[in-house]
């Protein structure tokens, strides 16, 4: 597939973003912002920021998904610089990290930013106010890597210590530690149903379930170093790039490689993004350009042979772009040959060989077809004989025919056979089985004698026809346990129609159970789960979805009672419920109030974040994340008392120990006036979680007696 359309930017590409009013802002090395309209590409405005060089692949710049704020980092001072983008201004800096910042990332509303150090620590400050506003579990080295789940409850970080920390925002004793990475962790992305993959430097792509902190897929493995990678909304798509300018595409709702050399670009890829509104691939290069892969022109493209009915060159664009078979132009295509496949059949059924040859001619030379249209010519080379042979009732030779030839399966004259056979099996399950039985069998069963596979069950109809019959009453009854009981004593009932209608049974069962469960009908959900108990290869997953459907009712339940406390202590629980209705409708009003509380705690004000968070600190799972924002506002407080040199710094910093012992956020303050607060330095104090009430906390620690 060709590049559809490339901008020069001359310098390699640091930082790119597709925001949803159709700009592409792209920040290149040199630190120089440049904004396209993401429908022609077109550059509607820029401006050069001034900072100093970044260095390739080293995350430390991004810009917000609204595209209002830039994040730069300038290694002389070792601070991040905050930039308005509309109106092109220096907002001011943060000192993140005294060792250097190595990556930082926005959250999803860009009202936050994450930054990650040389130190392995990690913190989260406010945009609007540049204060730090959380803190993160460190690395024992430099951080690589950082990503927001979409909902922004949950920070992803990774280092060069090949561990992937996850903490949840929301609940904050839960934090998980993924390891498994044997080299660099070099991208994190959140999926659905709490799954994150990652990527590294080996090629290496793994998807994790996050609260069982397991590996739950590998994907066949990228063949170089891994620097970006691309997901599209519905998260089908999954575009992997290289240090080289390859690029692969997964399949993740199958969990499959597509194509490893999909795409190459002529240098490293640096960032990239898929545009699903456009349907096109947009990758930041390090030679200094932006490529953009549009697919849209490709099926254009598709649609023009197929109209021209040019179906090899049809079939060679699916084998080159695999993406095109998900398109329904790619359905049409094969409507198109189902039709000429079905005529080519009617064709040899009518002894016309060289028409029905000519029909498939445009289809005859795909590598795609090929084989297909080889097995259809094939089996009917011999239709004539097994017509013959069915019209006359010699059903073992026809039916021999169509076992060596099996796609004579599909032709009237073998369904209007099996119709006669099944219609046989309606009266033999009618026939009392008295002394009169075997005779009656052997008369009804006559024109099948010598069918293989019809053998089979004629003579389990002679030997144990009674038992037949009472399998036949207990699936008529519904008797499902009962059913598989008499099967497990009697396997010869497998060879049935019946066991295979038994087994159809079950699957339309758990289809049922499904559907309840994923719209909520939770109740109806759980008696379907009875029912497909029943099925002792659908026991396990019936379960399960028992199991989940329950704790969703009683999560609703105690929603619908106001029992907010008990509501949350479920989720906690279980974090699937999370991602569930009830999970969005009280994690927003959650989100609201610690937003809030955020913004207080940038200031030092614990009296305010105590009165944004009023209606949660009564919440057991609530109460650690609450205690945490009161401890980043006293940070607050610590950090302006050190500013101004101010004599109750040491003291206040006690207090601090006196409620958490020496924890690394106070190590985190402290770290940065070297030599102050010697008592509490020398102390060290054992970090604790603190066990009273929120209410108990002092307002200022400076006022602590």
């Amino acid at each position: 597939m060709k590049i559809s359309h490339q901008i020069e930017i001359h310098n390699a590409v640091h930082a790119m973003r597709l925001h949803p009013d159709r700009t592409l802002s792209v920040v290149d090395i040199e630190n120089v912002v440049r904004i396209y309209d993401a429908e022609n590409f077109k550059l509607q405005s820029g401006f050069k920021s001034n900072v100093e060089a970044g260095v390739s692949y080293v995350r430390n710049a991004d810009i917000s998904p609204e595209g209002k704020h830039i994040l730069f980092y300038r290694g002389a001072k070792r601070e991040l610089l905050l930039f308005d983008v509309p109106a092109k201004k220096f907002l001011g800096a943060v000192k993140a990290h005294g060792a250097g910042t190595e990556c930082v990332v926005f959250s999803p509303d860009g009202s936050a930013f994450v930054s990650g150090g040389v130190d392995g620590r990690i913190y989260m400050w406010s945009t609007d106010s540049g204060r730090k506003i959380d803190t993160f579990p460190h690395h024992g080295d430099t951080v690589c890597a950082l990503a927001f789940s979409p909902d922004a409850r949950m920070v992803a970080t990774a280092g060069y210590d090949r561990i992937i920390k996850v903490s949840n925002r929301s609940f904050r004793n839960n934090r998980y530690r993924l390891i498994s990475h044997k080299v660099i962790p070099t991208t994190l992305t959140f999926l659905s149903g709490q799954r994150l993959l990652s990527t590294d430097r080996d090629g290496t792509l793994l998807i994790w379930d996050i609260t069982d902190a397991k590996v739950i897929q590998r994907l066949e493995k990228f063949p170089s170093h891994i620097t970006a990678v691309a997901l599209s909304r519905d998260e089908r798509f999954l575009f992997v790039c290289g240090i080289q300018g390859d690029i692969a595409l997964y399949d993740l709702q199958e969990g499959a490689l597509l194509k490893q050399n999909y795409l190459h670009t002529l240098s490293g890829i640096t960032a990239a993004c898929f545009d699903d509104r456009a349907n096109r691939l947009i990758c930041g290069v390090v030679n200094g350009s932006v490529v953009v892969y549009d697919f849209a022109k490709e099926a254009e493209a598709f649609e023009a042979h197929l109209e021209a009915k040019a179906f090899l060159e049809c079939y060679g664009m699916l084998e080159a772009d695999p993406m095109l078979a998900y398109h329904p132009l790619s359905e049409q295509l094969e409507a198109i040959f189902e039709s000429y496949y079905q005529g080519a059949r009617k064709l040899l059924m009518a002894g016309q060989t060289e028409k029905a040859k000519a029909l498939m001619a445009p289809f005859a030379s795909s590598s795609a077809k090929r084989l297909l249209i080889q097995k259809l010519f094939n089996d009917f080379k011999l239709y004539q004989r097994f017509s013959e042979s069915a019209r006359a009732g010699k059903f073992a030779l026809a039916y021999a025919l169509a076992e060596e030839y099996d796609g004579l399966k599909t032709t009237p004259l073998y369904e209007a056979m099996e119709k006669k056979w099944q219609g046989i099996l309606r009266a033999v399950r009618e026939t009392p089985v008295n002394k009169e039985y075997e005779a009656r069998l052997r008369q009804l069963f006559k024109p099948y004698l010598g069918v293989p596979g019809k053998n089979i069950v004629m003579n389990t109809m002679y030997s144990d026809g009674a038992t037949v019959q009472h399998f036949q009453k207990l699936i008529g009854n519904r008797e499902y346990t009962e059913a598989f009981k008499l099967i497990a004593s009697n396997p010869f009932l497998k060879n049935l129609d019946e066991y295979q209608t038994l087994l159809k049974i079950g699957e339309l069962l758990e289809s049922k159970m499904f559907e309840a469960f994923n719209s909520g009908k939770y109740p109806e959900a759980v008696h379907l789960c009875d029912e497909v108990a029943l099925f002792p290869e659908r026991s396990e997953e019936a379960a399960y979805i028992r199991d989940r459907a329950n704790i969703y009712a009683t999560a609703m339940s105690y929603y619908a009672e106001k029992r907010i406390g008990d509501v949350y202590n479920i989720i906690e629980k279980h974090p699937y419920l999370a991602e569930a209705e009830i999970g969005s409708i009280v994690e927003e009003q959650f989100k609201k109030a610690l937003n809030e509380a955020e913004g207080h705690a940038s200031r030092g004000d614990v009296a305010a974040v105590k009165t944004a968070m009023e209606a949660f600190v009564k919440v057991r799972s609530k109460v650690p994340s609450i205690v945490h924002i009161i401890k980043v506002a006293y940070l607050g407080q610590l950090e302006r008392l050190g500013l101004k040199a101010d004599p109750r710094f040491d003291a206040s910093a006690e207090h601090y120990m006196r409620y958490f012992g020496y924890d690394e956020m106070l190590d985190d303050m402290l770290s940065q006036w070297e030599g102050r607060c010697a008592v509490a330095t020398e102390r060290r104090e054992e970090a604790r979680e603190y066990s009273g009430g929120v209410g108990n906390l002092p307002d200022r620690l400076y006022q602590v007696r």
